[in-house]
């Protein structure tokens, strides 16, 4: 009932403005830094109040999972601003590149991190991530600046959740066939107190990239192609095939 009631009152809508799942794309469209964040700090707090509204009929555990849950939505919505902001000024040619404020980030300081009820949720480790990166500095990606994130990843969080956080930050690096540049922060990680479970998960992750590595025979597959025919990959067998991966709901993929 409260699932239906918050998509009643946040989601079942056209207008980009009014739907919470579109409205930060909207707004990134329309707004500098500063009033894009306030505009996010609104979304947030009349979320928190319909919550609110709804706690003394959802069980203590739940409710305590969609606050933080929205906390590091939005929160995540707010890190893809200046990203968002480029992409889209790709499709706007009159939308500028704003330069952020040095106190932008500063939204961050409101997060927790041991948060194990949190664990599995697409923006607890995403958020993490994007905090350790912030905290790095700006500067040109390299092993030893990428087991600086981890090890910052670590120094907030503790117990399940740093196993689950650090794990989380590596699969970013290699999901895109970026192993190379995580070499020192995996032996980090390999050292840490981070649960059999979370290893295992991750050695997985770099089992499967060494076998994307350039100069490797791509893995079989096969698939249903537009006409409905079943084709496999060995069917192109000498010729250069191009595959672009996309989502419906993802504005930088379209």
């Amino acid at each position: 009932n409260y699932k239906a009631a918050y998509f009643l009152e946040f989601n079942d809508t056209g207008n980009p403005a009014l739907n919470v799942q579109s409205y930060y794309q909207f707004a990134i469209r329309q707004y500098e830094p500063l009033p894009y964040l306030a505009a996010m700090d609104s979304v947030e707090a009349a979320q928190l109040r319909f919550l609110e509204s709804w706690k003394a009929n959802l069980p203590e555990k739940y409710y305590r999972y969609e606050r933080d849950a929205t906390l590091y939505t939005i929160a995540q919505q707010k890190v893809l601003y200046l990203a968002l902001r480029r992409v889209f000024a790709r499709q706007q040619p009159d939308l500028t590149i704003p330069e952020l404020p040095s106190d932008f980030y500063n939204f961050f300081q409101k997060l927790q991190w041991n948060q194990d009820w949190m664990i599995g949720h697409i923006y607890y480790d995403g958020t993490a991530s994007n905090y350790a990166l912030m905290l790095a500095g700006v500067g040109k990606m390299t092993p030893e600046r990428v087991l600086m994130q981890i090890k910052i990843i670590d120094s907030i969080s503790s117990g399940e959740s740093s196993g689950y956080l650090m794990a989380g930050f590596l699969e970013f690096y290699y999901e895109r066939n970026k192993g190379e540049l995580a070499a020192l922060a995996y032996d980090y990680f390999m050292d840490s107190d981070a649960s059999a479970e979370f290893k295992k998960r991750i050695n997985d992750l770099k089992a499967q990239a060494e076998l994307l590595k350039p100069g490797m025979p791509a893995p079989a597959f096969s698939l249903q192609n537009l006409d409905g025919k079943r084709v496999q990959l060995s069917d192109y067998q000498g010729k250069v095939v191009f595959i672009d991966f996309w989502a419906s709901w993802c504005v930088p993929c379209i």
